[in-house]
């Protein structure tokens, strides 16, 4: 195929997915005209480094996952974003202190004895749930009769901690069971599952990650979005351009005239764009939003597009930054919180599923916790004023500290109620599969779609990458980005370049 002009490729989105595949096309050829419509104020998406109480920290994603093969590792390397700028930045510590486990209420720190163990069979149960290893806390019996319930990762860890505590009767079977939540709660912020019964056990088998140590950017993670964005032609990105509405031709019957490009993209402002294709990057958030209210795509996506969409979970994670005032001096530790629920408590219900509370790393006044699910929607709504008093009354609650501390102000993200990400990233929900990340990758029109008179449509109208539409790779940073250069390749394949 020979084009005559320049295809126009509008890309939905200026996070890495979007970005990315913008990259990819210009650097490689000179043979697109390329638009990215970005809805928000700033570009990276899901990606955001920011400064909190002078401390350079992530907001959004914050981890290289693995660095041996990672496309985002050797790209950050590349650029020099690995490299000190002698500004401390979060996680910057390559051996973190080993966590104090305490239980808020009565203070009392839960000895090792009591938590070791019960991390060791979380930390083997988690591993033979990924790769079908052997688990050295239970015997071969045990695990399988935690495999006859394994519809839900949720289902099979709590199978395997009510077999070790039947085979390793405990007078602290509480604080156990405490000491276990701790670690399920962990998970719900990793995955972004407010429940880990809706965690597919099967599916979760599929994520893979690359092997070696993870880290964080020193210089931060939009360096890397920066850097790509900053190779594009002036005036291709336009903020504040939201998409509401894409209409594409489902067959060879159209109104435009065939000389128009095959897809019209509106915006909130009234502005209208033409394309011959369109890369959506949206979050599947979004997705979920636009197929449920049918005003997105017209016509509507077919059934296995929307059937995927539908299927597949998409969760919330959100973090609070914290400063401690100055009258604290001694140095903070980091604490889990093992909440006992057989004991009345007057703390706030958003705080008694916050596992963890840590300095961003050694010895800053920074103190990060994570939410997930519920919890994380109840923070979003709250106020300055609420979140403080809610974390002093937690430190009131733990009175093994050398001293009470303050907190004079806090930062946290809400990625669950902005209109424009509805959520943190994806994950394989019960009654899902990895066959729907295939389907949300899958362009429009689809494979060997034709009209009532066989004529067929013009091809590769509405393409879509992100997180959300890589089976293996799936809510990562570099699962964005294997997308984004999934989807270029696409196209310069079909137009033999």
């Amino acid at each position: 195929m020979v084009a005559t002009k320049k295809p126009m490729v509008v890309i939905i989105g200026a996070g890495l997915a979007g970005l990315t595949a913008a990259h990819k096309l210009h650097t490689s050829t000179p043979s697109f005209d390329i638009r990215i419509l970005e809805a928000g104020s700033r570009i990276g998406g899901r990606i955001r480094t920011a400064t909190f109480s002078g401390d350079r920290v992530e907001t959004g994603a914050t981890w290289i996952h693995g660095i041996e093969g990672s496309p985002i590792h050797d790209l950050a390397r590349s650029i020099g974003a690995l490299d000190s700028d002698g500004r401390p930045f979060e996680c910057m510590d390559p051996v973190p202190d080993e966590p104090i486990t305490v239980i808020p209420g009565n203070g009392a720190i839960i000895e090792p004895r009591i938590v070791n163990p019960v991390t060791s069979l979380y930390k083997d149960m988690i591993a033979f749930g990924a790769d079908g290893g052997e688990g050295s806390v239970l015997g071969d019996t045990a695990l399988k009769r935690c495999m006859e319930d394994r519809l839900s990762v949720g289902r099979f860890l709590r199978s395997a901690f009510e077999v070790y505590q039947e085979e390793n009767p405990s007078e602290e079977k509480r604080i156990e069971e405490a000491v276990f939540e701790i670690h399920e709660n962990m998970e719900r912020a990793h995955t972004a599952a407010d429940d880990l019964g809706d965690l597919n056990f099967h599916t979760e088998r599929e994520y893979k990650e690359f092997p070696g140590e993870q880290i964080t950017i020193p210089r931060g993670y939009s360096s890397v979005i920066e850097w790509l964005a900053s190779a594009l032609p002036l005036g291709a990105i336009q903020l504040n351009r939201q998409v509401v509405k894409i209409e594409w031709q489902s067959s060879g019957a159209s109104d435009l005239s065939s000389s128009s490009p095959p897809v019209r993209i509106h915006t909130k402002d009234g502005a209208l764009f033409h394309a011959d294709h369109v890369i959506v990057t949206v979050s599947l958030g979004v997705l979920k939003a636009g197929i449920d209210s049918g005003g997105l795509f017209s016509p509507a996506v077919p059934q296995f597009k929307a059937g995927a969409i539908r299927s597949l979970g998409f969760g919330v994670v959100d973090k609070l930054f914290l400063q401690l005032g100055e009258t604290y001096t001694d140095g903070f530790p980091s604490l889990e919180f093992a909440f006992d629920r057989w004991r009345k408590t007057e703390l706030p219900l958003w705080l008694q599923q916050m596992s963890t509370l840590s300095p961003v790393y050694r010895g800053s006044r920074v103190l990060l916790g994570w939410f997930a699910g519920k919890e994380a929607l109840a923070l979003e709504s709250l106020s300055e004023g609420e979140v403080l008093d809610g974390v002093e009354t937690l430190m009131s609650r733990v009175p093994t500290l050398p001293q009470q501390p303050e907190f004079t102000s806090a930062m946290w993200t809400k990625w669950g109620t902005d209109p424009l990400f509805m959520g943190s990233y994806s994950y394989v929900s019960v009654g899902s599969s990895g066959e729907d990340f295939d389907r949300m990758a899958e362009p429009l029109p689809s494979v060997g779609e034709n009209d009532e008179v066989g004529a067929a449509p013009p091809p590769l109208q509405v393409m879509f990458a992100g997180e959300a539409t890589h089976r293996s790779h799936y809510s990562t940073t570099h699962g964005a980005y294997f997308s984004g250069i999934r989807e270029a390749e696409r196209l310069m394949k079909h137009y033999r370049i």
